[in-house]
């Protein structure tokens, strides 16, 4: 179990990482200064509104970043401590 509770947080950090990518690589497009034409099924999103939107995906991405590094930092302390069990008190 304790493995498996690691490659679950390894998972999930790299999920994060991922994420945190795809959020900038959305805020380049979307700040590229082309034009945008942004539709939720039959509606347009109005440029103005899809820029403020826009404006969100770094702190987004930030965020995953933020999650990604405690996840990394607690599968350290895994390693540090020699258990894997998810607890970094040390060894009883």
């Amino acid at each position: 179990m304790s493995t498996q509770r690691f490659e679950y947080k390894q998972e999930q950090a790299r999920e994060a990482r991922f994420q945190a990518a795809e959020l900038r690589d959305l805020h380049l497009t979307a700040t590229c200064g082309l034009d945008m034409k942004i539709q939720f099924g039959s509606r347009s999103v109005p440029r103005h509104i899809a820029m403020r939107v826009a404006d969100q995906f770094p702190i987004w991405a930030a965020e995953y970043d933020a999650v990604a590094d405690r996840l990394e930092a607690e599968m350290e302390a895994m390693f540090a401590t020699g258990r894997t069990d998810g607890s970094s008190d040390g060894p009883r």
